[in-house]
């Protein structure tokens, strides 16, 4: 399973995002699309996300990168 960065638009400025496993970016977009109404999505903590497809005006797929920690800060 692959880690992709999902962010759901609402309008010019609402929107969230979530990291989701899936088999590939193709994928992933078949089942966001494919929910008419409500996209539900369980984090890796047990949280169900829920969003209203209705509401979203976009939504856009990355591949999921963390962030890297810089061994020159000191931290």
């Amino acid at each position: 399973m692959q880690k992709f960065r999902v962010r759901f638009k609402f309008d010019n400025e609402n929107s969230t995002a979530f990291i989701i496993n899936a088999e590939s970016k193709e994928m992933l977009y078949g089942n966001i699309i494919s929910n008419k109404e409500w996209y539900e999505h369980e984090d890796n903590k047990g949280v169900l996300n829920v969003i209203n497809m209705k509401l979203v005006t976009s939504f856009s797929i990355v591949e999921y990168k963390p962030a890297s920690i810089s061994s020159t800060n000191g931290w």
